[in-house]
């Protein structure tokens, strides 16, 4: 028995050594297949940077994910022994099971790791230190980014009218930073330049009355535009400005949204909306009078369609301005066409009788002309067109809405004529002895203009708002669209508000350049990187065209004085 002892006991130390190697060797791969989506998230993480959705996700579950990651770290301590131990006396599927439990059990480790490099390359991206091949992306989806998590914090949050300053809220500012909290970014860090159109987290309408600024809104189809024209005339009608809107798009279904602003911030409000109430063509002097109604004509034509534009306008000249002074002014559509048909008792010149009384093929030319102004004039021939006693801008008001359907060109030349007709009254002494508080100008869709060569009413309404004390606000849906009146607002030093565009690039190469820092390192494909790096400075624009591409709806990109800001613009809840 003494010869077998050695023996068996060199047995058993061998037998407990072997079974401690396969203990080990389990562990060590147990461990390795916890750490494979720890690892995982470490390498994938430059790839998730590029969508925005993971970087609001990443920030707005931090505590939840720290909470879980020390749980999960808790449980895998007092449960790694038994498991391994678990799956060794056990066949596959268990095994299997073992391993899938042991994945679960590290995801939340997994996300901690994923956050960590998420904030690592937040950092070189705004250093301008990363993969150049995925830092403009990278930077694109962290702005984006932004605006999500502002929606989202929205959603069923109403803004304030006003700030505590005073100033009219038409949005909440978008600056995300995912190493710490935005609120607390925004109030601590404000940039002087932007104090014209940021009051702490919120974006302002800047209203200055004794030199008001002009505004350039830009955005497609559904990304928001009538939802920031209606914030803007709040703000306005919130400062004790009066608000006139031009919507060219054709939605009188709108009235009800601009009309009940006013009753926000005022206890008897004074609205007024066209088509559903008349308008006033005849108030100013006889020469007013006839040369508002001829803009309605259309462009004048070249070669033997001049002839005829100009027997037109000079019929309604006759019979307005030219007329009797006993006669005065008409005070209705059907009056002006009545009396081109009766020129022989309204026509008062010579010249104006032999043309208007001259016979065209057994017809008098007075009733061929009233014939062709009255399909002109169409629309404005019933009550809720034009009457004496309809809305001009002499009447009291705090809000004026028109909507004009833009595929019908006698309603665009129409809307021409308000144009010029206000532009004519802000100047006027009815306006300085009366009613002079500053006013704010909107016009939707004004690429429409072009239509009815509408460009010179907007160049003459920018070079004489601003010394009126008028504030003009222009929404279309390109720059290229406006024509030479995109061009003249431009160059007024406006303040430009970008949506969401297809083609951003002519709108944004206004807004100017900043400077960056841009490294690169050299990469042989031998070597793989040789450390060699080389910096230089480039020039980008101030508004990034791609995040202009990809912004969400209501969301707005705003630059003035050079530099930019960003903000989110919600609906107006009518209710609360």
């Amino acid at each position: 028995m003494k010869k077998n002892l050695p023996s068996k006991v060199q047995d058993e130390r061998q037998l407990e050594e072997s079974n401690n190697d396969g203990l080990i060797a389990v562990f060590l791969i147990v461990l390795s297949i916890v750490m494979f989506p720890v690892l995982l998230s470490n390498l994938i993480s430059p790839y998730l940077a590029e969508f925005p959705r993971v970087w609001v996700l990443a920030k707005k579950l931090r505590a939840r994910i720290n909470l879980l990651a020390t749980i999960s770290l808790i449980i895998y301590v007092f449960s790694i022994v038994p498991v391994i131990k678990f799956s060794i006396a056990h066949g596959t599927v268990l095994k299997i099971l073992s391993v899938i439990f042991l994945w679960i059990l590290s995801t939340p480790l997994a996300l901690v790791v994923l956050r960590y490099r998420l904030r690592e390359i937040s950092t070189k991206v705004r250093q301008n230190d990363f993969d150049p091949r995925k830092i403009g992306y990278i930077r694109t989806a962290l702005e984006t980014a932004g605006f999500l998590e502002v929606s989202n914090d929205y959603v069923n949050e109403q803004l304030p009218i006003k700030t505590k300053n005073g100033n009219g809220v038409i949005g909440r500012i978008v600056n995300f930073d995912f190493r710490g909290d935005t609120v607390k970014i925004l109030t601590s860090h404000r940039n002087p330049n932007l104090v014209s159109v940021e009051d702490g987290k919120f974006a302002i309408l800047p209203l200055n009355a004794t030199s008001p600024n002009h505004s350039l809104v830009l955005a497609e189809t559904g990304a928001g535009k009538t939802v920031l024209l209606s914030r803007m005339a709040l703000a306005a009608l919130s400062s004790d400005w009066r608000v006139v809107i031009l919507d060219f798009k054709g939605a009188p279904a709108e009235a009800n949204l601009y009309c009940s602003l006013p009753k926000l911030v005022k206890k008897n409000p004074r609205a007024f909306a066209f088509p559903q109430q008349p308008i006033d063509l005849f108030w100013g002097t006889s020469s007013q009078v006839a040369q508002r109604l001829i803009k309605f004509l259309p462009p004048m034509p070249q070669g033997a369609g001049n002839y005829y534009w100009a027997r037109q306008s000079t019929a309604i000249s006759a019979v307005i301005e030219r007329t009797s002074p006993n006669v005065g002014k008409p005070t209705s559509i059907p009056e002006v066409l009545n009396r081109i048909r009766n020129a022989g008792q309204f026509a008062v010149d010579v010249d104006d009788r032999n043309m208007l009384l001259a016979k065209e093929n057994g017809r008098l030319v007075c009733e061929d002309i009233a014939g062709v102004l009255a399909s002109y004039f169409g629309f404005l021939r019933t009550g809720s067109g034009s009457q004496r006693q309809g809305f001009s801008f002499e009447s009291d008001f705090d809000l004026a809405f028109y909507s004009f359907n833009g595929m019908d060109v006698n309603e665009v030349s129409l809307g021409a004529t308000i144009i010029s007709d206000f532009a004519f009254w802000i100047g006027s002494e009815q306006r300085r002895n009366g009613d002079n508080r500053p006013v704010l100008f909107v016009i939707d869709e004004a690429s429409t203009l072009q239509v009815v060569n509408g460009s010179p009413s907007l160049v003459h309404l920018f070079q004489k708002a601003r010394s009126s004390g008028v504030s003009v606000v222009v929404a279309s849906q390109t720059l290229s669209s406006l024509g030479d009146s995109g061009k003249e607002l431009l160059s007024s030093g406006c303040i430009r508000y970008f949506g969401r565009m297809t083609m951003p690039n002519d709108a944004v190469e206004g807004s100017g350049t900043v400077s960056h820092t841009e490294r690169a390192y050299q990469y042989v494909s031998q070597d793989g990187f040789t450390g060699t790096e080389t910096i230089r400075e480039q020039r980008t624009f101030t508004v990034n065209p791609d995040l202009v591409r990809r912004l969400p709806d209501l969301s707005w990109i705003v630059s003035a004085k050079g530099v930019k800001s960003q903000f989110y613009c919600p609906w107006i809840n009518l209710e609360n």
